[in-house]
């Protein structure tokens, strides 16, 4: 497992260079929210690829 840190705020300071309003404006009408705690298979598959020590 490689850490790569802070990659939304990369993504972000991507999109301010670049100029391309368009396509972060259409990223932002199309996201929506994942609520996780929902979803009944989340936490047993956060637990399963956690890699605790044993």
């Amino acid at each position: 497992t490689t850490a790569v840190g802070n990659s939304a705020l990369a993504g972000a300071k991507k999109f301010l260079l670049q100029g391309d309003t368009g396509r972060l404006q259409r990223i932002q009408n199309s996201a929506r929210e994942i609520l996780l705690a929902e979803d009944p298979a989340f936490e047993a598959l956060y637990l399963k690829h956690l890699n605790l020590p044993n």
